[in-house]
């Protein structure tokens, strides 16, 4: 009789072992398709954007002109290309005040916002190719540079009318072009529209490792589930299996409230990662309390 229980309490620890084992393999995995190859750790904006679902996914071009972080690359900003990377920027700037240059600025901005205007209105030809593009009343241009700004003929009230290609050209094609200042960018020519064409198309959302991730957060649940039950028989302490227990399962609660509630861009992907670690330390505590008691020899008589 003692026999049996002692194998049968050697079974249950194997396939506790394997399944926690299991585990293990399936949050190596996660950690490799999340993690840069130039980084030690998950790009946590890439997490975030998992769980919670970013923006809608835009064209390369917006993304660019977009964002105001990074390098001046195509991995980062095109921001610049408006102000200090310009042509003639230091020329241009190397004499005037605060006010004036304040006033340049946000000229500059005005460019920057009218180009944003055009591709979220899904970059139409036909402004492109007669370099008349109608601002709409939702692009935010209160001033802009006047030697890209038309006036709308019939009200001075109405959003402006811009000069579209000739301010891309300004602003793109110098480096971009078949002449460019930029050794690299010279290469990918934006001078014409079909040249255009590839950068205006939507961008494809990254959704790399969004399965792996799901999957290692989810399976905490069955995993803890089984090893807090074999824990809870083991010969331990009272008091000590009740705290490793409610903290596994406050960390768990912790994990999916976040989940649940939280939202792309906020504090929830931290949260919710720091809650997830919590559980699977805690998890992986009890399985290693359960083999020991298991694999203990049987002194029952």
């Amino acid at each position: 009789m003692n026999r049996h229980s002692g194998g049968t309490r050697r079974i249950r620890a194997i396939a506790l072992v394997t399944v926690a084992a299991a585990y293990c393999v399936l949050v190596f995995v996660t950690y490799l398709q999340l993690t840069p190859s130039s980084s030690l750790l998950p790009d946590i904006g890439h997490i975030d954007r998992l769980l919670f679902g970013g923006p809608p996914p835009v064209s390369r071009m917006q993304r660019l002109i977009e964002s105001a972080e990074g390098p001046m690359s195509r991995g980062g900003t095109m921001r610049p290309a408006f102000t200090d990377q310009s042509v003639g920027w230091e020329a241009l700037t190397q004499r005037l005040s605060a006010e004036q240059k304040a006033a340049l600025l946000a000229d500059r901005e005005g460019e920057r916002l009218a180009v944003l205007d055009w591709l979220r209105s899904n970059a139409p030809r036909e402004p492109y190719e007669s370099d008349r593009y109608h601002l709409s009343a939702a692009a935010g241009v209160d001033r802009i540079t006047a030697d890209y700004r038309l006036r709308a003929p019939d009200s001075e009230v109405e959003p402006p009318v811009v000069r579209l290609r000739t301010l891309l050209h300004d602003r793109c094609v110098t480096c971009h072009g078949e002449n460019g200042r930029h050794d690299i960018a010279r290469f990918i020519e934006l001078d014409t529209y079909d040249r255009l064409l590839p950068h205006l198309q939507i961008e494809p959302e990254d959704i790399t490792g969004r399965g792996w991730l799901f999957g290692s957060l989810l399976a905490l649940l069955p995993l803890t589930a089984i090893s807090s039950s074999l824990f809870w028989r083991t010969k331990q302490p009272s008091a000590a299996g009740a705290v490793l227990i409610g903290l596994t399962l406050a960390s768990l609660g912790i994990m999916m409230s976040c989940w649940l509630v939280g939202s792309c861009g906020g504090r929830s992907v931290v949260v919710l990662m720091a809650a997830a670690s919590a559980a699977a330390l805690v998890v992986m505590i009890q399985v290693i309390a359960v083999v020991g008691h298991l694999f203990a020899p049987d002194r029952t008589t």
